[in-house]
């Protein structure tokens, strides 16, 4: 449920775009997810499936970057070729752009998930990412050596996730794979002492992933 003053925000928000000739198009959905209660039994059950179908997970391999961006850039843009919004661009454009050539720096092995089926092909990924909005709030917009160290030290205090992008190959959709990755991502944040993970951002229409989403431990979403 959103707060009286998040409703307030999104209306005054709304109001001024309106008097400059524009109109909201679409919503985009954050969700919060609540991790201090059990996990969902569901989600311990399709991993459980997932795995007696001989899929194997493992994290991104940060020291074979080439290989890994090999199969996971063509994922993502097939992936994401169907969402609202989605621009065409080519395979070289996205290696060199959007921060794909700094992956090995971001990428967390216990939080980039890729799914493999039993012959050892990726079919599948989650990327989730230790919530980086925490150190860099504490930078206060300065950089220098300095914010460098403070944002190294505030990384090791991060108590929040955020759930980014999930991919899955059609031919493998429907089979539980989805569930059974949020399951290993937030056993993962559970190890590490998160409260929550943040989690969007869902396109309005996208009712499958809300529905998904809403029945595990979410306690709130806003509109952005």
């Amino acid at each position: 449920m959103l707060s009286d003053n998040l409703k307030l925000k999104i209306y005054n928000l709304d109001h001024k775009i309106e008097r400059y000739g524009m109109k909201k198009c679409r919503d985009q959905l954050v969700y919060y997810l609540d991790l201090s209660p059990p996990i969902p039994q569901y989600l311990k059950d399709a991993a459980e499936k997932v795995e007696k179908m001989g899929v194997k997970i493992r994290g991104f391999n940060r020291l074979k970057v080439g290989d890994e961006l090999r199969w996971w850039i063509p994922m993502m843009m097939k992936t994401f070729s169907f969402h609202w919004g989605y621009v065409d661009v080519p395979e070289e454009e996205v290696k060199t752009r959007f921060g794909i050539k700094q992956i090995r720096w971001v990428a967390d092995p216990g939080l980039f998930l890729v799914a493999e089926s039993p012959e050892g092909e990726p079919i599948a990924f989650k990327w989730t990412t230790p919530d980086f909005n925490q150190p860099i709030k504490k930078l206060n917009g300065k950089l220098g050596i300095i914010g460098y160290l403070k944002f190294f030290y505030y990384t090791k205090k991060i108590n929040r996730g955020r759930f980014n992008f999930v991919g899955i190959k059609k031919e493998w959709q429907g089979k539980n794979l989805g569930s059974a990755m949020n399951y290993w991502t937030m056993l993962e944040m559970k190890k590490r002492n998160y409260s929550g993970a943040e989690c969007g951002w869902i396109d309005e229409k996208n009712i499958a992933s809300q529905k998904t989403i809403e029945k595990t431990n979410e306690i709130g979403r806003a509109h952005v």
